[in-house]
């Protein structure tokens, strides 16, 4: 039931994020606002709810920054910026001490959301790669979760994240090449061959490493998941924590090395 479960409430997330990013802005930008304000919620609830009005800070902070960088980079950028370092100050402030969970709520949420905003643009100009990263990172979870189950071995992280393994990563990071790799000659970059490959790999690395984390806080917390939003997932944190930690690393690649699309 529980496999039922995640499977039904997986197709109905994925069928909502293509609707979304079929139909583009506004409804992008809306379901993006929605994801970042229900993970600011999360991440306030379980880790920054004590530290006042620093807390507030990371509670608000994804969808403001989002918002100011659809308008501007640069004002998303010191936004961000401004939110980690009032963050600290007022947790110094407040209790003698640094609001060490506020201000990492605000870098954690306020620099994917900086980031998806690059690649989108107001116009939904980067949907082909924002598409591109969205299935990749679900390729990863998919392949890491079907290749642990059917092959298992030894544990990739025990004392973070119990079930992961060693072939999930292996099956992950193959599921992420292959969907990357075909999706480039899909969307129109036939000629990109080997990077596309690469950067789907890294970007699969990243996402694993960004499922590490989240998992190692909601251990630090003594919980099993950020929320109960989502059947059989957890929470929005939960399912979005690979793309978190992927979506910068995607948009500093490209403007290094070139989009992959």
């Amino acid at each position: 039931m529980e496999l039922f479960k995640r499977i039904a409430s997986g197709i109905a997330l994925a069928a909502v994020a293509l609707g979304a990013l079929w139909l583009g802005p506004p409804w992008l930008h809306v379901l993006a606002l929605v994801a970042l304000t229900g993970a600011a919620i999360e991440w306030w609830r379980l880790c920054a709810r004590s530290e006042g009005m620093a807390g507030v800070l990371a509670l608000v902070a994804g969808p403001v920054v989002y918002a100011a960088s659809l308008w501007s980079s640069l004002a998303g950028a010191g936004l961000w910026v401004l939110g980690v370092v009032l963050a600290l100050a007022l947790g110094d402030l407040q209790r003698g001490k640094v609001a060490g969970w506020s201000a990492g709520g605000v870098f954690y949420l306020g620099l994917p959301a900086m980031a998806v905003a690059a690649i989108l643009g107001p116009n939904g100009g980067g949907r082909d790669a924002l598409l591109w990263l969205m299935l990749v990172i679900w390729a990863v979870d998919i392949g890491a979760y079907g290749a642990g189950r059917l092959i298992g071995g030894p544990k990739l992280a025990p004392r973070i994240s119990p079930k992961k393994t060693w072939a999930g990563l292996v099956g992950g990071l193959t599921a992420a090449a292959l969907v990357g790799f075909g999706l480039s000659q899909t969307l129109g970059a036939a000629d990109m061959v080997v990077w596309p490959l690469i950067l789907a790999i890294f970007l699969g690395i990243c996402g694993q490493l960004g499922d590490l984390f989240a998992s190692w806080v909601k251990r630090r917390f003594g919980v099993k998941d950020f929320g109960r939003l989502i059947p059989g997932h957890g929470g929005v944190l939960d399912r979005i924590d690979g793309l978190l930690a992927g979506a910068p690393i995607f948009v500093a690649a490209s403007w290094v090395f070139g989009a992959p699309l």
